[in-house]
């Protein structure tokens, strides 16, 4: 790995490692048999066929610069290359606020909607819900009414940072 990219991720709020990448390649990659070789030096598929569809959900994106931003770009160029259809599902696709006290943040609004056409037009193969904000939790909830499976994470300190500026308890959050 080349030095400046070990320094950002050492720096972004996700670790992103070797093994946390071929995990997530693994879950949501299913081997298939190989094929005979092009002799073509630059196919780096590893003897996958056809793509998965994969939708990552995240309430952090383009244009803001932060570690959840630049660790799902990082995840999403990775599962590209691999070849993989990647879809972004951020803010920008729908009608934000600003966040209080912190305008950088965009926060999307009646995203149920959305959401439900988003996932049921694009028919993911995997669904990926990187953040619980509102589009974390209008995907798990289309996700859930419906029994597809996906997977979450949560990688972030938000619910210390809601306690400092409202009186809701951090365990709500959680």
């Amino acid at each position: 790995m080349r030095e400046g990219r070990r320094e950002v991720l050492k720096h972004s709020s996700l670790t992103l490692n070797r093994t946390f990448l071929a995990r997530m390649l693994e879950s949501v990659m299913e081997p298939q048999p190989e094929r005979p070789s092009s002799g073509d030096s630059t196919d780096v598929s590893g003897g996958w066929e056809s793509p998965s569809t994969i939708a990552i959900v995240s309430d952090a994106g383009y244009p803001q610069v932060n570690g959840v931003v630049r660790t799902l770009q990082m995840v999403s160029g990775q599962l590209t290359h691999f070849g993989q259809e990647v879809t972004m599902i951020t803010p920008d696709q729908f009608r934000t606020i600003s966040c209080p006290t912190y305008p950088e943040i965009r926060l999307a609004l009646n995203a149920w909607p959305r959401m439900g056409k988003l996932l049921r037009d694009l028919q993911p193969d995997s669904i990926f819900i990187a953040t619980e904000g509102p589009l974390g939790l209008a995907a798990r909830l289309y996700c859930r009414a419906r029994g597809l499976r996906f997977t979450t994470s949560y990688s972030t300190r938000f619910p210390e940072y809601i306690r400092l500026r409202l009186p809701i308890p951090e365990n709500w959050s959680y």
